[in-house]
């Protein structure tokens, strides 16, 4: 929802917790109401969303969103401590009802459909991937527990003091992941600009994405991608 006004942000916390799954244990394929933040802080596990399969290890950071179908399983020989949120991204008069689900989309009844968050986070961040690593996750982790420790403490109006940590988190990761885009970008400009200026002036011209690619010396899927964040449209749009 592009019409999405960013100054309404006002996020609801359901949980937020440090929490350790024991080896052998599987999360079935299910979809949730809301939104959650998984961090890998220990151990190892299998994750799955919407069919793509993750090695989720120490440093990876997984959003679960709305309605999206996932899975999380450990191995026999392994653990996973993953503190997470549960949350909405805003404040609805129903968030305080609304429970966590371990139901697959096909259990959710017609008439719980309404308590799906909307999934408004690309307004914040576009393209914002199911999975980021931290090589060094201690600005995160900081963040994450502040929240944790805030909601699970339960001082005076902790509710408000959680809602602000979690704004700083969420912060912190819209701009880790703008950050990385535009490095992925910046390193490649030059040879972008020249690919657009090659277009501009043989438009005429038999151009082909394979060429544009070759001549950047990169794939064709990384410079289609590079390209439509560089200038707002793939190549072939363009």
């Amino acid at each position: 929802n592009m019409d999405y006004d960013i100054n309404t942000l006002s996020p609801y916390i359901r949980i937020a917790i440090d929490h350790t799954i024991a080896g052998g244990v599987c999360i079935p394929e299910r979809v949730i109401f809301d939104y959650e933040l998984l961090y890998v802080k220990e151990g190892e596990a299998c994750i799955t969303i919407s069919g793509t399969e993750y090695d989720a290890r120490p440093g990876d950071v997984f959003l679960f969103r709305p309605k999206i179908p996932h899975s999380v399983t450990v191995p026999k020989s392994a653990f996973l401590r993953q503190p997470h949120i549960h949350f909405d991204l805003n404040y609805r008069k129903e968030s305080p009802e609304v429970n966590v689900s371990f139901r697959p989309l096909d259990k959710i009844r017609q008439e719980e459909y309404p308590l799906f968050a909307p999934d408004n986070i690309n307004c914040f961040c576009p393209e914002m991937p199911d999975r980021i690593h931290f090589s060094e996750p201690s600005g995160f982790e900081k963040r994450l527990y502040q929240v944790i420790g805030e909601f699970q403490n339960k001082a005076p109006l902790y509710r408000l003091g959680a809602k602000g940590h979690m704004i700083n988190l969420l912060i912190f990761l819209f701009r880790e992941v703008t950050y990385r885009r535009t490095r992925r970008v910046s390193s490649r400009l030059d040879a972008l600009q020249r690919a657009k200026s090659d277009m501009d002036t043989n438009y005429a011209s038999a151009i082909t994405l394979d060429r544009l690619a070759r001549e950047a010396n990169i794939s064709k899927f990384y410079f289609s991608r590079l390209f439509a964040e560089a200038f707002g449209l793939t190549p072939i749009r363009y």
